[in-house]
């Protein structure tokens, strides 16, 4: 019997099984499982972004008219400012209408355990329940209902079952198929589709309104002033981040221009009025200096593929190394997740060169390749790395543009959420990549998905702002 409380290697059979498990009913193809819901339905499948991540991309079964793209836009927007997943995003289809559809996504190349397997699919499917309602409530139209419905549905699912899924990547089979409830498993709903949300798990869909605001003052603040980040927060600025604009992401194609998936390290923005301008030591060594791509798996020499210009670029796949493809790759002493605290976080950044760092208990700070980032244990709990671009544009003669563009890629990524933000400098960008820990993480999982946030962030930045402004503010090491 497979240790359920021990991360160990997913296919498709471990996640159906899983899916089984809590009673809910789907289609199963080859490569992809579809969860069928009235309103809508997920499709569960693997998709490829530096490494193997379990992806849950729900889709409304109803579209609208294209013209509503300016009162759809702020309400999803508004959807990924204030809940932490799934990201929202809309798709423009080949006939013109507006598709809304919902995704998350889940790291795996360092094995889940069959509990944090199953809190993400419970927790998926609950957020994008509250997802789905939401947007209801404000576009009635998206309601099926009437004659027709059911052999609409039934088509709908027959046909996700066989259409094309950008990036989709079936791993290797796993050599053994037994499943069992973990010994510490969380209390869900399990019940068959459609599903009922479990109130005490709304808090995992929710920001903290009142941590968040409180991390926005402090780190735009940092941000704008160059506030000392090396040693305890002083609190400089008196002016909090105002409420989140509503508004949104949209788009429909590829997104913008070619970006290498650089290997980096980290490079500290200079900081104005004061002396904090060290990168990490100069002194160490080439061979302690450690690049984030070999954390993620990947060829520092990787080749990406040219995109035309207009289209965002997310990181091409490298050659990664199956996840356990050895005994060798296991250590003697199995090690079981546990909880994530922003000790441990600071420790793990402390090892791939992030060594400015700067924080209260609840928050971590730093700046890399002159993007500034924040580190998070936030409700859920869950890990949250949010990433700042602060292009300072106009709130309302700008926001459907750049909306698209975070749509865009939004789009094309499976681990990062880009959307747009008000502050009282104008119209700005946040792109947040979110791991939930409620079943804890071990160390190499941590480790791993610290070095995915960093690396799509920054890819995510670099990415929209050159297109939005033709250069890239993200300053990638080969450049000095």
């Amino acid at each position: 019997m497979p240790d359920t409380l021990l991360p160990q290697p997913v296919d498709l059979a471990r996640v159906e099984t899983a899916v089984d498990a809590l009673g809910y009913q789907f289609l199963a193809a080859d490569d992809r499982l579809i969860m069928p819901w009235p309103n809508h339905r997920i499709s569960v499948y693997f998709g490829q972004e530096s490494g193997l991540h379990l992806t849950m991309l729900a889709r409304m079964r109803m579209t609208l008219d294209l013209s509503m793209i300016n009162e759809v836009a702020p309400v999803l927007n508004t959807w990924n400012t204030e809940r932490i997943a799934p990201a929202a995003l809309l798709h423009i289809a080949d006939m013109g209408e507006v598709e809304i559809h919902f995704r998350s996504s889940l790291s795996v190349d360092e094995g889940v355990s069959t509990d944090q397997l199953m809190q993400f699919i419970q927790l998926t499917i609950n957020t994008v329940e509250m997802a789905v309602d939401t947007v209801l409530e404000m576009f009635s139209e998206l309601d099926i209902d009437g004659a027709g419905s059911d052999e609409l549905r039934t088509e709908q699912d027959e046909s996700d079952l066989s259409e094309e899924i950008h990036g989709l990547f079936i791993p290797p089979t796993v050599p053994y198929s037994d499943f069992e409830y973990g010994q510490e498993r969380r209390r869900m709903d399990s019940p068959h589709h459609p599903s009922a949300s479990d109130p005490e798990d709304d808090g995992d869909i929710f920001r903290n309104s009142e941590d968040t605001g409180e991390y926005d003052d402090i780190w735009d603040a940092s941000a704008d002033t160059g506030a000392n980040l090396d040693g305890d927060h002083t609190e400089e600025n008196s002016e909090g981040d105002p409420a989140t604009l509503p508004e949104e992401a949209d788009a429909e194609n590829p997104p913008v221009r070619e970006t290498r998936d650089e290997p980096f390290l980290p490079i500290f923005s200079d900081f104005s009025d004061d002396d904090l301008r060290e990168a990490p030591d100069s002194d160490d060594s080439d061979d302690d200096q450690l690049n984030l791509l070999d954390l993620l798996g990947g060829d520092s020499s990787i080749d990406i593929p040219a995109i035309a210009s207009g289209s965002v670029t997310n990181p091409a796949p490298g050659s990664l190394p199956e996840p356990f493809d050895s005994d060798d790759d296991r250590n003697d002493t199995p090690e079981y997740p546990r909880e994530v605290t922003l000790e441990r976080v600071r420790d793990h950044l402390a090892d791939i060169g992030v060594v400015k760092t700067s924080g209260e208990d609840d928050f971590l700070v730093a700046w890399i390749n002159e993007v500034f980032l924040g580190f998070f244990i936030d409700n859920g709990p869950t890990f949250l790395v949010k990433g700042h671009w602060d292009p300072d544009m106009d709130p309302d003669r700008d926001f459907i543009k750049l909306f698209m563009m975070c749509n865009q890629w939004n789009e094309r990524s499976l681990t990062t959420k880009a959307f747009c933000h008000r502050d009282p400098q104008g119209l700005q960008v946040r792109v947040e990549f979110a791991v939930p820990t409620a079943e804890g993480l071990t160390s190499s999982q941590l480790r791993h998905n610290i070095a995915l946030s960093i690396h799509h962030i920054l890819q995510a930045v670099d990415s929209l702002s050159m297109e939005a402004t033709g250069t890239s503010i993200v300053d990638w090491p080969e450049k000095n």
